[in-house]
């Protein structure tokens, strides 16, 4: 009987370096996972965790590696972690899955027109939800905390977010000849920006890796090119108080009134907050 390398054990195999980092706890503490498409092949041992599929999926769903092995698609594996997760959890899993895997000059495993395209042509459970998160994910992800700036962002009030439309992440402005002498870079690339605005946010770590020179350059010339930069500290991110002074500065300065109408505005944000990265993270 067959089996393939499936949810998490997938995960650990496919090159999503973001995904990596956010779920290594449960990377490490999983046990060996399989989906077999015979409830004869299910396995009972201890070690190995054994799902059973026998619907038809999609030609694209499965995939034999080098070694023989075979393994979930990277579209499948979306689909199966997200019958794990809540709403909010499978929005972040699509920014990670859709992220650069090495940097802004890299090309991403996979895109959300991929994975909207195979969930849609599924008839699995979970297929609403996570077709639902899909519709909320950006691609061109760098970082994790990215990730979470633009939800608070962009996301609509009834999933916790700021519901801020147009933002782009790692968006890339050209810069003048001056401009680019002076840093000795031609482009520059803000964490989350808005273009029609020409409003820019970045998220600035403990560990910043420029120095007070470098950053005031970069603003400065990005200044030049017309673009308002507003950091988030990590400070500001992990305090409630001060991320929702932070928010509400973030909202005037893109001229956008709060009138948050749901219940359900709290409950997500909430959520949100409490499914950043452990403090010890940068």
């Amino acid at each position: 009987m067959e089996k393939y390398l499936s949810h998490y054990s997938a995960l650990k195999h496919w090159n999503f370096p973001l995904a990596h980092q956010y779920f290594n706890e449960k990377l490490d503490h999983s046990p060996q996972q399989y989906l077999v498409r015979d409830v004869k092949a299910r396995s009972y041992k201890k070690e190995i965790s054994t799902h059973v599929c026998t619907k038809n999926l999609p030609k694209n769903s499965f995939v034999k590696l080098d070694n023989e092995q075979k393994i979930v698609s990277p579209q499948l594996m979306f689909l199966q972690l997200a019958s794990t997760l809540d709403i909010i959890e499978t929005i972040i899993l699509g920014y990670l899955l859709c992220a650069y895997p090495e940097g802004i000059f890299s090309k991403s495993l996979i895109g959300k027109s991929q994975l909207i395209k195979y969930v849609s042509s599924t008839n699995l459970s979970h297929k609403k939800k996570a077709l639902r998160a899909l519709k909320y994910v950006q691609e061109g992800a760098n970082s994790i905390m990215e990730i979470f700036v633009a939800m608070l962002l962009n996301l609509p009030n009834a999933l916790g977010g700021l519901s801020i439309p147009g933002g782009v992440l790692n968006y890339k402005v050209e810069l003048d000849d001056l401009s680019a002498r002076a840093i000795k870079k031609k482009n520059l690339y803000i964490d989350y920006c808005f273009p029609n605005q020409k409003i820019g946010y970045e998220y600035q770590g403990v560990f910043h890796n420029q120095t007070i020179d470098e950053d005031s350059n970069r603003k400065m010339a990005l200044k030049r090119m017309g673009y308002e930069i507003v950091t988030i500290t990590k400070t500001q991110l992990y305090d409630e108080n001060k991320l929702r002074l932070w928010l509400t500065d973030a909202a005037k300065t893109n001229r956008k009134k709060i009138r948050i109408r749901t219940d359900k505005y709290m409950k997500y944000f909430n959520r949100i907050i409490e499914l950043l990265p452990k403090p010890d993270f940068d």
